[in-house]
């Protein structure tokens, strides 16, 4: 049975031009048919037939070493080289030769003596022809229905996917239009917002500017806080627990004059029978003169003192209204800095607390009666 176990494309070299050869090697049982078929015209062909005695006269011309079965698969290998253009093929005269092209000389692997085919053989190589031919038409006639029948699946599946691709394609549709109107609303609420944040910007910018003011106030008003209040009036509570020393000096002073008063008064009273003339009886005279315009002098002091405290008293007062009226204005400040931005004023000693003031009792005693 005959079977073909080569068939492929090859370029042959000739005398003047380039020959694009089809060869077709057939295995039969008792030789092997080479085919070189010319590419354009299938009709013309040359034929090497090879048994097993035609290879030996081969073997021994070209100095072959392998056996007939090795040299038909090399044989294949040849010419599947000359496939690839790995070797040279020259036809020339008919002889096909195998060159390998060197550096230092070329090699001729193979030469194959080709003839036109005889009758026999054309019938042959037609009856090939049609067979592949009768064989490709039943394989194409297979191949034509199997895609007709995947046409017609490939059409229903294609209907089918056009129908699930309308019905998308309309969903998608509806979606864009729910978009289409999203972004509608989201383009007229940025707009909006847009036109909010100006004016919140310019809002932030006149409150930026009314804060400045406020600090610029603030900082005028710490200069005069009720820290400062606290130590100026720290220094007249100084001054006023001087004064009530003075004062308890004073009476203290006044007491020692009433004692010695009434020392006198007893004194004058035992002895209104010495004479006045006596140096004892001016001697306590002079005392008593002294004692009185001392006491004088003291009560006048202590009327000065008492004026002074009550202007004191009267100032006190006026202070501790001011530092009323002046942590109302400050608490007032800091409420409306904290309204706008959200924060302390800072650290401060103030509190915005009433400052208490110390009372004192500027009631004195009843001057001394000489």
């Amino acid at each position: 049975m005959a079977e073909s176990i080569f068939n492929n494309k090859i370029t042959l070299s000739s005398k003047n031009e380039v020959l694009n050869m089809k060869v077709d090697i057939i295995k039969h049982e008792t030789f092997i048919e080479v085919r070189l078929i010319e590419f354009n015209n299938i009709f013309n062909l040359y034929v090497c037939t090879i048994s097993q005695p035609d290879y030996y006269i081969y073997k021994r011309e070209q100095e072959i070493t392998v056996d007939y079965e090795r040299f038909i698969s090399e044989l294949v290998k040849l010419f599947h080289s000359l496939s690839l253009n790995r070797y040279n093929g020259l036809f020339i005269d008919n002889t096909l030769k195998f060159i390998e092209y060197g550096d230092f000389r070329n090699i001729c692997k193979l030469e194959l003596k080709f003839n036109k085919p005889d009758e026999h053989q054309y019938k042959m190589y037609i009856s090939d022809i049609i067979r592949r031919l009768e064989s490709d038409n039943v394989k194409l006639y297979k191949e034509t229905k199997l895609l007709r029948e995947k046409c017609i699946d490939g059409d229903r599946s294609l209907n089918d996917k056009i129908r699930h691709l309308e019905l998308e394609n309309n969903e998608y549709r509806k979606r864009i239009e729910t978009l289409s109107n999203e972004i509608s609303n989201i383009e007229y609420k940025y707009s909006s917002e847009k036109q909010e944040f100006s004016n919140m910007t310019n809002r932030h910018y006149e409150l930026e500017t009314e804060n400045k003011r406020l600090k610029e106030e603030l900082e005028e008003f710490n200069k005069d806080n009720p820290v400062s209040l606290k130590s100026r009036l720290s220094n007249k509570d100084l001054e006023i627990d001087r004064y009530k020393g003075e004062i308890k000096s004073n009476s203290n002073l006044i007491d020692q004059l009433r004692t010695e008063n009434r020392e006198l008064k007893a004194y004058k009273r035992n002895k209104e029978g010495f004479d006045e003339d006596s140096e004892a009886a001016k001697t306590l005279k002079e005392k008593y003169e002294e004692l009185f315009n001392k006491n004088k002098q003291i009560e006048e002091k202590y009327k000065d003192i008492k004026t002074t405290l009550k202007e004191k008293k009267s100032k006190i007062e006026s202070l501790q209204s001011k530092n009323k009226e002046l942590s109302k204005q400050l608490a007032n400040a800091q409420n409306v800095y904290n309204h706008f931005y959200n924060k302390n004023v800072g650290d401060t000693d103030y509190k915005g607390d009433d400052v208490d003031f110390p009372e004192f009792n500027l009631q004195s005693e009843n001057p001394p009666s000489i």
